[in-house]
Formats: structure tokens, C-alpha cells, sequence
């Protein structure tokens, strides 16, 4: 007798939500690695070297009703030289907070793909005996990156802030400088409409040199925006006739700095003997109250500027 075929039937299975995998933290031979998933994610990490501690915070984006923290918890910092973080796929946002850096300190992000926002916030001076290092990426995406150091820097920095591809928003803030010590940064726009932004000195005037900054802009390809402080340095005329009129003066020794720094907008301002500063931009100049002389300071400083793809911009006047 022949077997009749059996019908297979299936089983309809339960609708069930897949959750992205965990995001890794861990402490590993003085470096603390934070990696993120693919899922939209902000992590806070608080470093203070004075408390011996590092505080780390991974939360799920969306409404706090709905999302948990991922992963909380904190580290001692004895031995801790380096904080990376790979933020992965997803709309990102980062916040490091380091404060009271005594020792060497590595910093290294990568916002991997989605619109990212990365903070970055040093707080306090750098000694001599210690350094700082930070290399800040947003990758791919519309990215938002600002560093914002606060203090004396009296170590070796390097600091690096590029945006990757995407229209990006970049900002490098550094509060306080030293004379004694040579900063240097890079900010790059990379790919797409970026916007830069660095500004020097503490609300009363610039602090330290210009020949001590070392800043470089790069803006990549596409049209962006550089702004930077208005006052950058100050000069003093050494060989000018005590009757050169401003215009005289402008032609003779600021044009050609001008040059130097080519397609980039300045504004010149003359310092009065009563200590007050008059300002005037570059191709609309107005005759001085009074005569330059050998004694006279003026002022140089990059205001705002558009550049292309291969120009670099030098932000501080040599």
C-alpha cells in the first residue's frame, strides 16, 4: 500500500524585536576602550586624574521612558595613558570631560557613520611634566565636533579635529595659552560644506603669541568657512616716517603680510597713543585720527574666509 505524502504545515512564529548587540567598555593595559554599536547611543565619559577616576556612561537614544542606561560604571586611573572611542553606526553623542592631567594622555575618537556630536572638554593646566593628545574624527556623516580647552599649556599638545565626509561643524577653543609653550593643531574639514571655528585667549584679549599657537585650518573639498579671533597679533612698525599717513602705512607694511595670506579676509586696526584701538577693513580704508610712527602698534586678524579644496589656511599672522 502506497504512503500518503504528509502535509507540512508551519508553524507561524512570534513577532520578536532584535536588539543591537552591547556596547564594549573595558580597561586594558592603561588604555579605556569604548566601542558603540550600531543603534544611535550617548555616551559620557568623566575623567579626574586628581580623584583617580574615570566615570563612563552609555545610554540608548530616545525617550527616557523608553531606554536604559547600557552600561554605567567606572574605573580607577592609576596607569591610565589613553581614552579611545569608536561611537559606530547611528546618530551619536559623545561627551569627555578630563580634568587635572598630571600625567601623558592620549584621546583618540572616531564617530564611524550617522551624524555625530562630539565634546570634548579639558579642564585645568597642562604641566610641564605631563602632555596632551587628542585626534577627534566625526567620519561619515553631518558631524558637530568642539574641543574645548581650558587652562595653561605648559606640556607637548597635538591636537587634531577633522570632520571626515559630510557637512561638518568644527570648533577648537583654547581659553588660556603659555608662551612657554608651542602648541600644535590641525583642523580639517575633509570632505563637503564644513564650517570652522577656532577662537584664542580668555574674554579680556589673546593670551600668549601668535608665533607660540601653531593652528593650520585644511578645509577639504567643497566650499567652506573658516572664522577666527579678531585680534591674532600685534605688530610694531619699525621703519616708517613719523608723517606716513594710514594709507601709506597699510600699503607699505600690511599689504604685503596681507598677501601672504592670501584669500583670506582681515580686518587691520591701528592702536591710538590713549591705548584705544581703531579698526578698519582691508579695501575700505579710512585716513587715521593721527600719523603712524616708528612707535605705532597695529593689529592684523583673520575675520572670516571661504576657501577651496587645496588651500591651506594658516589662521595665525607669521
Amino acid at each position: 500500500m502506497t504512503q500518503k505524502p504528509k502535509r507540512l504545515s508551519l508553524e507561524r512564529l512570534e513577532a520578536r524585536q532584535c536588539l543591537a548587540a552591547s556596547p564594549l567598555v573595558t580597561l586594558v593595559r592603561g588604555s579605556l576602550i569604548v566601542r558603540g554599536t550600531d543603534a544611535a547611543e550617548s555616551v559620557w565619559i568623566a575623567h579626574d586624574e586628581a580623584a583617580n577616576r574615570v566615570e563612563v556612561r552609555v545610554r540608548q537614544a530616545g525617550e527616557a521612558s523608553e531606554v536604559g542606561d547600557r552600561f554605567q560604571g567606572y574605573f580607577e586611573t592609576a596607569g591610565l595613558r589613553r581614552i579611545q572611542v569608536q561611537l559606530g553606526g547611528g546618530d551619536d553623542a559623545l561627551s569627555i570631560v578630563s580634568q587635572d592631567i598630571t600625567k601623558p594622555l592620549v584621546i583618540n575618537v572616531n564617530g564611524g557613520s550617522g551624524d555625530d556630536t562630539v565634546y570634548l572638554r579639558a579642564v585645568g593646566n597642562v604641566p610641564a611634566a605631563a602632555s596632551l593628545s587628542f585626534d577627534l574624527l566625526g567620519g561619515e556623516g553631518n558631524d558637530s565636533i568642539t574641543a574645548d580647552v581650558q587652562g595653561h599649556l605648559m606640556g607637548v599638545t597635538d591636537f587634531q579635529i577633522a570632520g571626515g565626509n559630510g557637512d561638518d561643524s568644527l570648533g577648537l577653543s583654547l581659553v588660556a595659552l603659555s608662551n612657554r609653550c608651542a602648541p600644535i593643531a590641525k583642523v580639517s574639514g575633509c570632505g563637503g560644506d564644513d564650517f570652522l571655528r577656532v577662537d584664542f585667549g580668555a574674554s579680556d584679549g589673546p593670551i600668549g603669541l601668535a608665533s607660540h599657537r601653531g593652528i593650520i585650518a585644511d578645509g577639504g573639498s567643497d566650499q567652506d568657512t573658516l572664522t577666527a579671533p579678531m585680534d591674532v597679533v600685534s605688530r610694531r612698525v619699525e621703519t616708517h616716517q613719523s608723517a606716513s599717513s594710514w594709507r601709506a602705512f597699510v600699503n607699505a607694511s600690511v599689504q604685503p603680510i596681507i598677501e601672504e595670506m592670501a584669500n583670506i579676509g582681515l580686518f587691520v586696526g591701528i592702536v591710538g597713543s590713549n591705548g584705544t584701538r581703531e579698526s578698519y577693513s582691508f579695501g575700505a580704508m579710512n585716513e587715521a585720527d593721527e600719523p603712524v610712527t616708528s612707535h605705532t602698534a597695529f593689529e592684523i586678524g583673520s575675520i572670516t574666509k571661504t576657501f577651496t579644496a587645496s588651500l591651506l589656511a594658516d589662521m595665525v599672522a607669521r
